[in-house]
């Protein structure tokens, strides 16, 4: 199993946490989890692609109006009425204080839906190609 090592939370006077401090939370491995690069998306659509070695995923709000997402290889966050969850936005853009959803071995596509103007922020972790597909607990 990987060697992923979860620190506790970062607290901050508003008791959330910035994407940056959710990454600096996990500290990996060299050779344990491919770490990909941060991406800022904007737009209504896919925020993560099917990947069966998916391991950790995050996704920052960093616009000011509610981002719903919804996980499923068939189905899209197109309305608000088809969603499975929602990212609050901050008070101004780039603030840091709009909402952090994690997944933990969430291995669907995950697409993402607004009524306003999208700006998120997106990490990933992945297995190793050459690792047996297996759930995490972390």
């Amino acid at each position: 199993m990987p060697n992923v090592i979860v620190t506790p939370q970062s607290t901050v006077p508003n008791g959330r946490r910035s994407i940056q401090q959710a990454l600096e939370a996990i500290s990996y491995v060299p050779g344990d989890l491919i770490v990909l690069p941060a991406r800022v998306i904007s737009g209504n659509g896919i925020a993560f692609e099917r990947c069966t070695g998916a391991a950790f995923r995050v996704i920052q709000n960093l616009g000011i109006t509610p981002v719903y997402w919804l996980a499923g290889n068939s189905e899209t966050a197109d309305n608000i009425l088809n969603f499975h969850g929602v990212l609050a936005g901050g008070t101004a853009l780039d603030d840091g204080l709009g909402s952090i959803q994690t997944f933990t071995a969430v291995r669907e596509r995950i697409t993402i839906f607004s009524t306003g103007t999208v700006r998120v922020a997106t990490f990933e972790a992945r297995l190793p190609k050459d690792m047996p597909d297996i759930p995490l607990n972390i």
